[in-house]
This record gives structure tokens, sequence and C-alpha cells, in this order.
């Protein structure tokens, strides 16, 4: 039996957030029937190990493993396309993004949305630990994806990482994904109607390293770049 919600999981180097997420997600979603995906980068801390480990005693829990670090957007797709649900909800690994968000998107997934961006602009959403530049960057980042690119403003959050959407809305639409931010690119290239919005409080990673980095500002903005060229439809 196919499951409801698949949760899609990107990993690098996130060993110590397996079980905590893992955990996190059940207590969530113990009312819904899901998967659990993880794509994992070849980690050298040995995160695949430990979620083979977790999935002997869970058989919702699966891992695909890639050799080398090929990014986020990439890993998304895949797990995309090896994901049993049609419905698909993509998280960090690193307890940045609230397991209890959950219900919240597969919810609006099932009442029918196509795509659900989880928000931290919306009035109940946020951030907690950021700076005053850091919320400055993300508001300058946020600005520039809405002058290049009109169709990311059917969305408050075009630069969330954490977002639902139903499979079918990716047929068809050949991707070239680049650095972290994938949802731009669903928002600009593939086929919806709707989009929902739930907030959520952007929390600050309890272990483990930051993957943002000064070539991961640079992929954003030739990210930006390719997609412009490519004639990205207009917000409908």
């Amino acid at each position: 039996m196919c499951p409801l919600i698949s949760i899609v999981i990107p990993t690098f180097n996130e060993k110590e957030n397996v079980r905590p997420l893992i955990a996190g997600i059940a207590s969530a979603l113990s009312s819904m029937s899901y998967e659990v995906l993880f794509v994992d980068d070849d980690s050298p801390d040995g995160t695949k190990e430990e979620i083979e480990r977790v999935a002997k005693d869970r058989s919702n829990v699966r891992v695909a493993s890639r050799k080398g670090k090929l990014g986020l957007g990439s890993a998304v797709l895949l797990g995309t396309s090896r994901a049993l649900s049609e419905l698909i909800i993509v998280m960090d690994a690193d307890l940045q993004h609230p397991p209890e968000v959950l219900p919240s998107i597969g919810e609006k997934l099932m009442l029918g949305c196509d795509l659900v961006v989880a928000s931290r602009n919306t009035q109940a959403g946020g951030t907690k630990g950021w700076s005053t530049f850091r919320k400055f960057v993300s508001w300058g980042a946020k600005e520039l994806c809405y002058i290049i690119l009109p169709a990311s403003k059917s969305t408050s959050d075009p630069l969330s990482g954490y977002f639902g959407f139903r499979r079918s809305i990716l047929k068809n639409v050949e991707f070239r994904p680049r650095g972290y931010k994938i949802l731009i690119e669903i928002l600009v290239r593939a086929s919806y109607s709707t989009v929902c919005e739930v907030p959520y409080i952007f929390v600050g990673r309890k272990s483990g390293k930051s993957k943002l980095s000064l070539r991961e500002y640079i992929n954003f903005l030739l990210l930006l770049l390719d997609l412009k060229r490519l004639k990205p439809k207009q917000p409908t």
C-alpha cells in the first residue's frame, strides 16, 4: 500500500540529526500514512549508515545514496522520482524545519493545493536567532527574486526550503538545478494552478555545520539569471 505522503530529505553530514528528526516526524504524523526518503550525498560522517540502522526498525524509512556532493536541488528531484506517493514534502535534515508543520502542509495538499510553501514571511511565521544582517540579506534576496522572476511572487517566501507539492506538477519539466533553492525553479517552471502557504518559525541549527557559503550565494544569483533567460511564466 502506497503511503499518503512522501517526505524527501537531502542530507550531507547530518548523522547527529537523523534519529531526532525521524522521531519528530513520527510524532507529528502519527495519524497519517507516510514514508521518509533520505537522499544522501556520500556523507563522510556516516549519515547513510545511521539512516540504514534506523530503517531496520522502521519500514517507512529509506535512503538513496549518491557518489559525490551533487547538491540539494538535484537530490530533491531524485527523491521525487523515487518517492511512492503523489504528494511530496521537502524538508531539511538539520532540524531547522520543525516537523510539527508537516500535518498542515499535508492537509493543504490533500485539500487540493498544487504547491504548499512553509513561509517565514507570513504573520505567524518568522525566524529565531537570526542577526539583523542575516535578516537583511534574506529580505534582499527575496526582493531580487521578485524583480528578476515575477512568477516567484506567488508566495511570500520563494526562498523557503520547506514545501510540499503534487508530483504531477513537475511532469515534462526538464529541471536544471543549481545550489539550494530548488523551490524557485519549481515556481518558475512547474505546471501548477494553486499555491498555498502555512506559517512556520525557522529555528537555529542544533548540531552540525551550516551549508551556506559564498559559493551558494553565487549559485543563487546564477540560478536567477538562468531562469530569467528561460523566459519564465508570469504569476497567475
